[in-house]
């Protein structure tokens, strides 16, 4: 048996026993092929990029010498406006951050102490009502118990008066169990109305039943003790009863000034808060007011944040590339500073219509902040958010432990030379290419569909130049400068983008391709639209309304170009294209999409765009002419 293994491993490694075709398998590239890894072919792209650019700069760097402009004193001093408008939005920051701390506090001090000293006075009226009440009742059974014997009416005296002092501490001691009640419920916890509170207290009459009629029995001895017989006299059975009925009487009655008053309580922290039935209205009028003054002060801010930039790119002439970083700045902040007051607003809306905090599930992680409003918001917890690469405010954040200045340096680094290669391509081969199209004798003496041509084959020229720069430019914004603030301010989701560059639809392409203002739209806009009645479609259509509005005034004014129309047009375009790559079509042949969406976005769209309004500003300088 042993030989014959032997024998049969001397093929082991003969072709006989090496099967290479043993599973059913697919061809990679082919569309059925689930397990594909384009990394290789990503980098070949990116290396020929990079080949054809620089191969295209060296040539006009050749051609036309080094023209790239390297910073000088004069361009600091000329671009100082733009810096100093930079230091002064942080006012606004400060004085966002003020409105929701202080003023919110300064109100709900001010208008709420009177009301405390208010409840205080009624709680101590309240007390000396009913203690009067009670004496008045001992008083009235006293003189009908007045024709008894003189033991009886000593024996119903001593009974009184030990029943006057249970019920005067009884109620004090209800009095005070309202009083540490609503001193323990210190956390957004609403009460119940004072009537049912003090009523329970008062349809809980056990203590008069726990009376000891034996008490009522006593007998005085002759030395002054009180010696216990036991016995119910019939005195001491009428007089309870009469003490129960005069209680009723008095509960009834106070029920029906509860009913009429309907007043209640409830505490947050320092801040308490007494309402009234009768006074509901005017109470919810002043919170209206309350809210009309916030929003004002809100308006106030929003301009003096969105106005300052305006008049300082337009009065002075900065340079156009860090006129449209301050606008984009000021936009960015305005938008977090509308998300952190409109989470602000429903935190106060929670405490206006009394809602028990304790059966809101999704704040479970922030309750504890939701219950500390206004006194939860540090003033550095706020810049810190505003250097948060996010658009959406939260009391809460994942958070790192610490952070890690190695990775700082590295995206810094590398962020610094990916800009300084997008300026070489723009000053080396972009804007050249594009004033020789113009500048041409031959362009300028040609027919009409010979200028097209001659336009679209420029277009095609620069197209990869300008796809080069829009992915260098995602690169530096969405990845190395998000990656730097979030590792900064410990930030932990880095998740700032998705795999954009798969789209099938210009729909998908947005919701991938700028996720901390698809989340800012989606939850401040498209959401509250949908909620107040408008259609999906409607509250697209205004969300790329605004969309285009925004680009027109960050490129259109930093260029001094007024309202040109032509980047709010391309925007309003791409409304129809949504509605057409969303059909099952494309969902089913995702790659046709895809293509649709790269032709569009880089062959026809970008270097459009970029030659339109490159022939603007240049004609507006005069260069054409010169």
């Amino acid at each position: 048996m042993n030989n014959e293994n032997d024998d049969v491993k001397k093929f082991k490694g003969r072709p006989l026993f090496e099967n290479v075709h043993k599973v059913k398998q697919t061809s990679l590239l082919s569309h059925k092929s689930l397990e594909i890894d384009m990394k290789g072919f990503l980098n070949l792209v990116v290396i020929i990029i990079c080949t054809v650019n620089f191969r295209l700069i060296l040539e006009r760097i050749k051609k036309h010498g080094f023209v790239m402009n390297f910073p000088q004193c004069t361009d600091f001093i000329k671009n100082a406006p733009i810096f100093v408008c930079f230091f002064c939005l942080n006012i606004s920051i400060f004085f966002s951050w003020f409105i929701e701390r202080h003023v919110t506090s300064w109100f709900l001090y001010y208008s709420v102490n009177d009301e405390v000293a208010n409840a205080e006075l009624v709680s101590a009226e309240l007390v000396n009502a009913e203690l009067g009440n009670a004496e008045l009742g001992n008083a009235e059974l006293g003189n009908a118990e007045l024709g008894n014997a003189e033991l009886g009416n000593a024996e119903l005296g001593n009974a009184e008066l030990g029943n006057a002092e249970l019920v005067n501490a009884e109620l004090v001691n209800a009095e005070l169990v309202n009083a540490e009640l609503v001193k323990d419920k210190t956390s957004d916890r609403f009460l119940q109305d004072r009537k049912n509170c003090n009523m329970k207290e008062l349809t809980n009459c056990g203590f008069l039943e726990d009376i000891s009629c034996s008490r009522a029995s006593d007998e005085v001895t002759n030395d002054g003790s009180v010696q216990s017989s036991g016995n119910k006299s019939p005195a001491m059975i009428r007089c309870r009863k009469n003490v129960k009925k005069i209680y009723e009487e008095e509960m009834e009655k106070k029920e029906k000034d509860f009913s009429n008053e309907g007043t209640y309580q409830y505490i947050k922290n320092r801040n308490v808060y007494e309402r009234d039935n009768k006074n509901g209205s005017k109470k919810r009028k002043g919170w209206k007011n309350f809210h009309l003054s916030i929003f004002l002060l809100r308006c106030i801010n929003s301009i003096f944040i969105l106005i300052l930039p305006y008049l300082t790119v337009t009065y002075y002439d900065a340079e156009p590339f860090l006129s449209s970083i301050l606008l984009t700045i000021s936009i960015v902040w305005f938008f977090k500073i509308y998300s952190f007051h409109q989470v602000c607003y429903d935190t106060r809306k929670l405490y206006i219509d009394e809602v028990n905090l304790e059966n809101i599930k999704d704040l479970s992680f922030e309750i504890e902040y939701v219950k500390n409003y206004p006194y939860c918001l540090k003033l550095k917890n706020y810049f810190t958010y505003m250097l948060m690469p996010t658009m959406c405010f939260q009391y809460t954040y994942p958070r790192t432990e610490k952070t890690n200045w190695l990775h700082v340096a590295k995206y810094s680094v590398e962020a610094i030379l990916l800009t300084l290669m997008i300026r070489i391509i723009l000053d080396q081969y972009i804007f050249i290419t594009i004033e020789n199209t113009f500048t041409m004798k031959e362009f300028q003496s040609a027919q009409f569909t010979v200028k097209v041509t001659h336009i679209i084959e420029r277009m095609l020229k620069i197209s990869i130049g300008t796809l080069y720069i829009w992915l260098i430019g995602f690169l530096v914004v969405f990845h190395h400068w998000c990656n730097i603030l979030a590792e900064v301010t410990r930030f932990d989701d880095r998740l700032f983008y998705k795999d954009w560059w798969n789209a099938n639809s210009f729909a998908e392409y947005w919701r991938k391709w700028n996720l901390p203002i698809h989340y800012f739209v989606c939850r401040h806009i498209n959401k509250p639209l949908i909620y107040y009645g408008f259609n999906r479609k409607c509250s697209m259509i205004i969300v790329f309304f605004i969309s285009a509005l925004l680009h027109e005034y960050l490129i259109s004014i930093p260029l001094k170009l007024g309202f040109s129309g032509y980047i709010f047009f391309f925007f309003i375009g791409q409304v129809p294209l949504i509605q057409l790559t969303n059909n099952d079509y494309f969902k089913k042949h995702k790659t046709t999409g895809n293509s649709i969406f790269w032709i569009v976005f880089c062959i026809t769209g970008q270097p459009l765009i970029v030659f339109i309004y490159y022939y603007s500003w240049i004609s507006r300088k005069g260069i054409l002419h010169r």
